[in-house]
């Protein structure tokens, strides 16, 4: 039978191996934070380079993104027919009594295009060639719209919303500058979007814990 001293003893050996663990659990969560921060900082300084977020106000691109959206546009880019586009429009007078100064649409068309529609279905001639009719599977709401044919002069572009009866775009306030495109939307922040809503939270977060 052991005696009352070394009983004692043995305790006290059993809380010396267990505070090393505690201390080494502890440490262990500190780094996850600490590296978890760091990764959210290196990762917002490479996106601040290279892209920006677009709070997304209004209907005008429904299906393909809707009002309140959160999405990430490229500062660095070339204009192909199809991206989803930022435009500057704070000197376009159609839009100042609207109080907007972006908007985020679809580019049809491009310089030295043409660009018509009949019965609702949109055509294009590039370079010269034959009209042909687009393949639309993003157009949202009823195609009943029609206008003549148009073509582009330099620098200029076309752009319609996804969400046709309701999107001002060019059909009525004409075409717009290519060097007013600020962004360009790419693909993967459409599939993203719920999530970069979150990205910017956190990011603001830590930017304000560390500002």
């Amino acid at each position: 039978m052991p005696k009352r001293g070394q009983t004692v003893n043995n305790q006290k050996k059993s809380n010396r191996t267990r505070k090393p663990y505690a201390r080494e659990i502890t440490a262990l969560f500190v780094a996850i934070i600490l590296l978890f921060i760091t990764g959210i900082l290196v990762t917002d300084i490479y996106f601040s380079r290279n892209f920006y977020i677009v709070d997304v106000s209004g209907r005008s691109m429904e299906q393909t993104i809707h009002d309140g959206d959160t999405v990430y546009a490229a500062r660095n880019f070339h204009l192909e027919r199809g991206d989803i586009v930022i435009v500057d429009v704070s000197e376009y007078s159609d839009y100042n009594g609207d109080g907007e100064h972006n908007i985020i649409k679809r580019l049809i068309a491009m310089e030295g295009d043409r660009v018509k529609c009949e019965d609702g279905v949109l055509y294009l001639s590039v370079d010269g060639k034959d009209f042909e009719p687009l393949d639309e599977p993003y157009v949202h709401g009823e195609n009943n719209y029609e206008f003549e044919e148009y073509e582009l002069k330099a620098g200029e572009i076309y752009v319609m919303g996804d969400n046709r009866p309701i999107s001002k775009d060019s059909r009525s306030t004409g075409p717009f500058l290519a060097e007013n495109v600020i962004g360009v939307v790419p693909d993967w922040a459409l599939e993203i979007r719920g999530f970069i809503g979150f990205w910017s939270r956190c990011r603001n977060a830590v930017t304000n814990l560390f500002g």
